[in-house]
């Protein structure tokens, strides 16, 4: 096998472009919405004359340049790309309820793993990567704000990106690679080891439900389910305050909170039968032949070897330090 001209090879060089395009599409999208955020608040703090913002001009911009500048910047930089969406094929409704489960799983596993993560780089390091600004942004005095978007907003935007326009534009080359790809940069696109790893594990998942319906509406219809089981109804059984008693060791009031132990009690149920459904269904996730199949051993190559995918990793890396540096 001579890879090195399996490498040179049209087929090869053609997935290395649509690649490299698409993920500096992405970095584009990224770079230029952090950009825009950083600028829009430094000028705002000089207007007030405090180096406060207000929760709601805070959560104003943000959303507003993510979803009303980013967002049309990123499908008109992507438009004239080649496409090759998946076959539309309906989902069940009792599909919708079987993968529920399965989400639930891969949500508490993930979060699990970045628990753990961050409890051995504490260990070896002494840096405490667990981001508390997450639920800050979630539960604190407008808390509902994050709740709202979380649940209405960012389903359809990132869904739209990651699946939609990314999957289609790369998944000629196959669909396998196309769902880890999704999967890998919307866990990186979150900036932070607190939601790095289960979001790497449901964007898979919302991936191959994306691949096999060729619909974006079902993910964002699993997305918003995702982000209402795991923010907004945390936020409605005061989850904030056993959080805070359990880190001041108070583990009595996980027991006084019963909608608290409620809701735990049922997502983890929920969670171990998803578990289990995963490993009935296992033999069932699988993929068709991708239309233009690459040479073996060229696929990582094809991937990594080129700019946009490097540009993704500078941006994540700029993130994730800027969460340690915190």
């Amino acid at each position: 096998m001579d890879t090195g001209n399996q490498r040179s090879s049209p087929v090869v060089q053609e997935a290395r472009s649509k690649y490299s395009r698409s993920f500096l599409n992405l970095a584009i999208y990224a770079t230029f919405s952090q950009l825009v955020v950083i600028l829009l608040a430094t000028a705002v703090r000089a207007a007030q004359g405090s180096d406060t913002l207000q929760a709601p001009v805070r959560y104003a911009i943000q959303f507003g340049t993510m979803y009303a500048l980013g967002l049309p910047l990123y499908l008109l930089i992507s438009k004239n790309m080649e496409i090759s969406p998946p076959k539309k094929q309906p989902l069940k409704v009792w599909h919708y309820f079987l993968l529920i489960p399965v989400l639930l799983c891969l949500m508490y596993t993930g979060n699990l793993i970045g628990m753990l993560f961050g409890w051995l780089v504490a260990v070896i390091t002494g840096v405490d990567i667990q981001s508390t600004t997450i639920q800050q942004n979630i539960y604190g005095e407008y808390g509902y704000i994050m709740v709202l978007a979380a649940v209405f907003l960012a389903p359809v935007v990132e869904e739209l990106l990651f699946r939609k326009v990314l999957i289609d534009r790369i998944r000629k080359f196959g669909d396998g690679k196309a769902v880890l790809l999704s999967g890998l940069f919307f866990g990186l696109f979150h900036g932070n080891f607190t939601q790095f790893f289960y979001t790497t594990l449901v964007g898979m998942l919302f991936a191959f439900v994306y691949v096999k319906t060729g619909k974006v509406l079902h993910t964002i219809i699993l997305h918003m389910t995702a982000n209402f089981i795991g923010g907004a109804l945390p936020y409605l059984v005061n989850a904030q305050d056993v959080i805070d008693a359990v880190n001041d060791w108070d583990l009595s009031a996980v027991f006084s909170n019963i909608p608290f132990l409620i809701y735990m009690i049922v997502v983890l149920t929920l969670a171990f039968t998803g578990l289990i459904l995963l490993l009935i269904f296992r033999k069932q996730f699988t993929f068709e032949e991708p239309q233009t199949a690459l040479p073996e051993g060229t696929a990582r190559y094809a991937v990594t070897a080129n700019i946009g995918f490097w540009a993704m990793l500078v941006f994540a890396a700029y993130e994730f330090g800027a969460q340690i540096m915190r």
